[in-house]
């Protein structure tokens, strides 16, 4: 079986040699030397040249044939990606559990810009500096981001006024902080929603969920342990945007 497959490689690499080409440097190696050894005259090594030209520009015109061949298939490769590409829309919810909570938070925080709004914030979670520092600070760190509005629930007022925002009022970027919109919530829903590109109009949000399976402890407190992270072309972002104005206006 082996000498068989040895003997089909022989012939498949014998297959693929250029035997034009060997031919032609053959027949020119053979011409000149027969002209050096007086055997043949001028008018038989002219011949011997236009012959081989002649074979060249036939091989010129075959791989011509075999580069136009070549680039129609790599054109018909790169329509059939576009279209594949075309078809394939990302997701426009992601689920961020434990291991990426802390990361999908920095760079949401990141990206902001313009005003950031949080609905439903849990003051009592945030008195804790750790999280204060992972899920609020970072917004008052970036430059682009130019207002942080929160909306309260008037139940979460006390712990609001005595630990939040002295805490957030000792940081450099308490400017941006704008007064909290107290409005009653009865909601297990809590997201933060950002823009991310002010001109064209788009936004992003971190949905997260008071209630299990997706609560987590934390330095002896409960918080979210998995997050929805809703991207800017998802639907979810106009109802949450109608949920926003809708507490503002009660």
């Amino acid at each position: 079986m082996r000498w068989l497959q040895e003997r089909v490689a022989i012939m498949k690499s014998l297959r693929n040699m250029e035997w034009d080409v060997i031919a032609g440097v053959i027949a020119a190696v053979s011409a000149i030397t027969l002209h050096f050894l007086h055997v043949t005259d001028a008018s038989t090594l002219h011949a011997i040249t236009l012959a081989l030209v002649s074979l060249l520009f036939l091989r010129d015109l075959r791989m011509e044939d075999r580069w136009e061949s070549i680039g129609k298939a790599s054109r018909e490769s790169t329509r059939l990606l576009e279209e594949l590409r075309s078809g394939i829309h990302p997701p426009g919810i992601d689920l961020v559990g434990p291991a990426r909570l802390r990361c999908m938070t920095a760079q949401f925080a990141d990206h902001a810009q313009g005003e950031v709004v949080w609905f439903n914030a849990c003051a009592q979670m945030l008195e804790t500096k750790d999280l204060l520092d992972t899920v609020v600070v970072p917004f008052l760190a970036n430059p682009r981001v130019t207002k942080l509005r929160f909306i309260l629930d008037p139940r979460e007022r006390e712990h609001w006024e005595s630990k939040v925002r002295p805490a957030l009022e000792a940081h450099q970027g308490r400017r941006k902080i704008e007064p909290p919109c107290w409005a009653p919530l009865d909601s297990g829903i809590s997201f933060v929603i950002a823009e991310t590109d002010a001109v064209a109009g788009k936004a992003e949000a971190l949905v997260s969920f008071w209630g299990e399976p997706f609560m987590a402890v934390h330095h002896q407190k409960r918080m979210p342990g998995y997050i929805l992270h809703v991207r800017d072309h998802s639907e979810l972002i106009g109802r949450l945007r109608e949920v926003e104005r809708a507490s503002r206006a009660a």
